[in-house]
């Protein structure tokens, strides 16, 4: 029985070999299979996986894997999809399609995934936003812009004056032709007006311009051609224009006559007429003989002016011209300060700030100058060569290339010739010519301008200084200062303490050495409570401000650190925002989705022209690419702010206080025999030229070197008198001079004096010492 057992076992155990022998022979293929396939670089790891399984017959894993393989294949045909899909959005949208490939994980996608449709629509308006704006390029077209507009200009203005001269030739017949011509050779044989003949050859110019005046619709000539030239008929003309009327005298009241309206133009804040030589009384003697009757007869002296008689008798047609366009704001403001301020009606600067314009006001010390000569022949040669030096230096410089100059002297007459004098020789009659470069009173000046002027205050401190403070010397300082376009130099040899308050030149002295323009306050912006209603949401739109939008650029500008001034008035224009800094401003326009109408936008850029050309530049930005990308609408904003040297790390405070320089001079006391010789018997000419000689022919030494270490040694000897304690500012002259060991009596000690007085000056504003008052004595301190 034991053996059947064994032979039953050993006969099922047979059949189940047999049986298993087809799946055994399948496996190999299976294992077969798998080889290869892991064999291959592109295997899946399953593959091997199983292959190992097969080996070890395990069956438990091998169901696992096989579950693993299910799982794929059931999605691979998700894949397909996927990829057929991924296909198609690289079509249309490449960088998205690369997006979701590479970040497959990342829950932005995941989170933007249910609203796509509303991203991909907004994607689809930003694209279209881009590129009309890259087909519609908002600088080059306002660059083509100008310069169409500029070509537009010119043709106007070639037309107008092609059609101007036509209308005038076409009407002129050959005799008005003929008497036009006769006319212009009477005038040149007037000449002076002091010949023998002139009175004939006045009567001959009046017959022919009886017969050519009405060919020619408007003539412009000085007030005594007028004279010369046409017969007094009353209304004569339709309209008289008087230019510069301060400078005419009552003898040009004859022009009412001859007119039916008169246009007077003119500022009685300026020089008029100094009438030299004529004697005031004979004018009163004749004003009571012949005028006797006149109402106002007294007004008819030399004093009066044309414009003078307008004010009395046409106060109702007054018109007040308020915009200034020729200076700088900074060069105006002083001319507000001195005159205009006081009169209610201060100048409003239309001129804007140019990229890397000139500092406007300059004040350069000339240490140790001194002034000799009485009158009108006074000279202060220091003072002249160091303003020569800096012409030159100026005239070497590339920022002040093509730039017109002028020198203005503030005393005398005999300044202006040593100056010229001296230009000659140190830059030579060409560049003199090219920089149209003129040297005069402030009367020489009238009615011109200049980009850089360069003023000579003449006076020194070895003089007694009276103050200087009537109305024709404030019209004369007006002027002087308000020549200048773009910068003025003021050379001065004089300290403020060497000046009375009431003294004009202390007006402008201390000016220039601190200039400064009429502030614009940013009133009724509070920028935290802007902020605050920003994030609430508010409706409304805060004052001063015009929309929302104009509102979130401004916020955006004062975060990067710059001042910024909201719908900031110009004469009777207002600009969106203005990003202000000492010498540059930027006007800022905001372009809101609001459409106002073409006749809106039309006044807008009429607006914008009339404000270039008064010197503005203009940055304009529009609502649609603000919101969109912010930083990316301002980028190209902080690069014209950088161009134009607007800081916004330096506040207008600190930027401002233009320091005073100081340079030594380059001679000493001339002998006063040399340089003013006695001459009784020469004339005042002759006296002028022989004063100007010995001043450009006295020969200099090494005297420099040895006074700026004098200089030097003296505030070293002030600092240590006040280390030991403060000082009455009288005592501690005395001392400085005992302790250099200044004895001398008379003019050398007062000398000394003042440069003692000078240093301590000079230590006060350099912030070394500080002066104060107590019990009305002035005394100094070490800081």
């Amino acid at each position: 029985n034991v053996e059947i057992e064994k032979l039953v076992s050993v006969l099922e155990a047979t059949l189940i070999i047999d049986k298993m022998r087809p799946l055994e022979e399948k496996i190999d293929k299976i294992q077969l299979k798998l080889k290869t396939l892991s064999a291959s670089n592109d295997s899946h790891f399953l593959n091997s996986e199983l292959l190992n399984i097969l080996d070890k017959r395990d069956w438990v894993q091998w169901n696992k894997a096989y579950e693993k393989i299910s799982v794929l294949e059931n999605s691979h045909g998700e894949l397909e999809l996927l990829n057929e899909l991924l296909r198609k959005l690289r079509e249309s949208a490449s960088s998205l399609a690369s997006l979701i490939c590479d970040n497959p994980h990342d829950d932005v996608i995941n989170e933007c995934s249910g609203d796509f449709g509303k991203a991909w629509d907004l994607a689809r308006a930003d694209a279209w936003l881009r590129d009309f704006e890259e087909s519609h390029d908002e600088y080059q077209l306002q660059r083509d812009y100008e310069d169409i507009d500029k070509k537009i200009r010119n043709n106007i203005a070639e037309l107008a004056a092609q059609k101007a001269w036509h209308h005038c030739l076409s009407r002129m017949t050959e005799k008005q032709r003929q008497s036009l011509i006769a006319w212009s050779l009477a005038i040149k044989k007037i000449g002076k007006g002091t010949g023998k003949h002139a009175e004939k050859h006045r009567r001959e110019a009046e017959e022919y311009m009886a017969e050519c005046r009405t060919a020619i619709p408007a003539w412009i000539m000085p007030i005594h051609r007028v004279v010369e030239s046409f017969k007094p008929i009353p209304e004569l003309f339709d309209v008289l224009i008087v230019d510069e009327a301060s400078q005419s005298g009552p003898e040009a009241l004859a022009l009412f006559y001859i007119t039916k309206k008169c246009v007077i133009v003119g500022d009685d804040q300026q020089i008029s007429p100094e009438n030299v030589g004529v004697d005031p009384q004979e004018v009163d003697a004749l004003i009571e003989r012949y005028l006797r009757d006149i109402p106002l007869r007294k007004t008819y002296g030399l004093q009066g002016s044309l414009f003078d008689h307008a004010k009395i008798r046409y106060s109702k047609s007054h018109i007040f011209l308020r915009e200034h366009f020729r200076c700088v704001p900074e060069i105006i403001q002083f001319s507000n300060n001195l005159c205009y301020a006081s009169l209610g009606a201060s100048l409003i600067p239309l001129r804007s700030y140019s990229p890397k314009r000139l500092d406007p006001v300059k004040a350069i010390r000339v240490i140790d100058g001194f002034k000799e000569g009485d009158g009108q022949y006074v000279v202060n040669k220091p003072e002249a060569i160091a303003l020569v030096k800096q012409i030159a230096k100026c005239c070497n410089d590339n920022n002040y290339k093509g730039k017109s100059m002028g020198v203005i002297v503030l005393q005398g007459h005999a300044q202006d010739q040593l100056i010229k004098k001296l230009l000659m020789d140190e830059i030579g009659f060409d560049e003199i010519q090219s920089r149209d470069l003129i040297c005069g009173d402030p009367y020489a000046f009238q009615g011109d301008e200049r980009d850089v002027m360069f003023l000579s205050l003449v006076a020194g401190p070895n003089e007694r200084i009276g103050a200087l403070a009537n109305e024709a010397a404030k019209r004369r300082f007006n002027v002087a200062f308000s020549r200048a376009r773009d910068q003025v130099w003021l050379f001065h040899s004089v300290t403020i303490n060497d000046l009375s308050p009431s003294d004009l030149r202390y007006s402008l002295l201390s000016y220039c050495q601190n200039p400064a323009m009429e502030s614009v306050k940013i009133e009724g912006v509070n920028i935290d409570d802007l902020k605050s209603s920003m994030r609430s949401g508010k409706s409304s739109v805060p004052h001063p401000f015009d929309s929302w939008f104009e509102a979130d650029v401004f916020l955006q500008i004062i975060n990067h650190g710059y001042r910024v001034i909201p719908q900031f008035k110009v004469a009777e224009f207002k600009i969106d925002l203005v990003i202000e800094g000492l010498k540059n401003r930027l006007a800022i326009e905001c372009d809101g989705d609001e459409w106002h109408g073409i006749e809106e936008y039309e006044k807008d850029q009429w607006r914008q022209r009339i404000l270039e050309r008064a010197g503005w530049r203009f940055w304009r930005i529009r609502g649609s690419m603000f919101y969109r990308d912010k930083e990316q609408a301002l980028e190209s904003l902080w690069q014209i702010l950088e161009e134009l040297g607007i800081n916004s790390s330096i506040s207008l405070e600190q930027e401002a206080g233009i320091k005073e320089e100081v340079i030594p001079s380059e001679v000493v006391d001339v002998p006063k025999q040399d340089l003013f010789p006695e001459t009784e018997e020469a004339s005042k000419e002759t006296v002028v030229e022989d004063r100007l000689s010995a001043v450009l022919n006295y020969e200099k030494d090494n005297s420099v070197e040895r006074y700026a270490k004098r200089y030097k040694e003296t505030k070293d000897v002030i600092i240590e008198i006040l280390q030991e304690g403060s000082q009455g500012k009288d005592l501690i002259v005395e001392k400085v001079l005992r302790k250099m060991g200044i004895n001398n009596r008379g003019s050398n000690r007062d000398k000394f004096r003042r440069r003692v007085s000078r240093a301590i000056t000079d230590l006060i504003r350099l912030g070394k010492i500080e002066e104060y008052e107590t019990d009305k004595r002035m005394r100094v301190k070490l800081l």
